[in-house]
């Protein structure tokens, strides 16, 4: 089948998620078209006029309870045929509205106050990537009955927002990283300097030998799982 003319844009605007142009904009401009339809009519040249060259018209004129009639039949199709497109509207809300109502930004950073490891952050960066991916596998046309719904604008302002979203973790596990860096590298340069002490006397030998082996058998595992 032909695809459709009219052209409908699923909009990201000031966190929300709006269609352009609205139903009620389609409506209004049908309708306006409608009178001056109705308006024409009254111009409408003869046969006979052509024939004649003359400028004479056909006086038709259709009575206001008929395009009243026409115009609520006309919107209640319009109204009819947007319903499948207000479907793909409901369905982006439903997955992704908290990416940009607000209601992520807030788990977040209530997430990144509760200081999580770096194994916890890395898992949620890979949560919004898998997000962003999805988001990209969308179409960016959805040819309907009514019109071909153009989601390219709302694709891009959900991916933004999500990437956002992804560079704070990311900035947040790079801080995490480098404190856990310095404090094993602080820890091994203490290792490294109370190992070089030398022992007045036997007890600080015996103590020595048994921080030595204590450090040879726990404290640098310990260090190795850490990096």
């Amino acid at each position: 089948s032909k695809h459709p003319k009219i052209r409908i844009q699923l909009a990201y605007e000031d966190n929300h998620l709006e269609f352009y142009p609205s139903m009620e904009d389609i409506s209004q401009t049908c309708q306006e078209v409608s009178g001056v339809l109705s308006s024409s009519l009254k111009n409408l040249p003869m046969i006979q006029s052509w024939l004649t060259g003359s400028t004479d018209a056909m006086n038709v004129c259709l009575d206001d309870h008929l395009l009243d009639k026409f115009n609520k039949h006309l919107e209640q199709q319009l109204l009819k045929l947007f319903e499948e497109v207000q479907v793909h509207l409901e369905e982006y809300n439903q997955n992704y509205l908290h990416l940009i109502n607000g209601v992520t930004k807030k788990e977040i950073d209530k997430f990144l106050h509760s200081k999580p490891n770096f194994d916890q952050v890395t898992e949620k960066i890979d949560h919004f990537n898998n997000i962003i991916n999805e988001i990209n596998a969308r179409p960016s046309f959805i040819y309907l009955q009514l019109c071909r719904l153009d989601c390219d604008d709302a694709k891009h302002g959900l991916r933004q927002m999500t990437k956002k979203i992804v560079d704070k973790l990311v900035n947040y596990a790079k801080h995490v990283h480098l404190v856990e860096c310095r404090d094993v590298v602080d820890s091994y340069k203490n290792i490294f300097k109370t190992a070089q002490k030398e022992p007045t006397t036997s007890d600080e030998m015996i103590q020595l030998q048994a921080w030595v082996e204590n450090a040879r058998t726990k404290t640098v595992k310990v260090l190795q799982e850490r990096v």
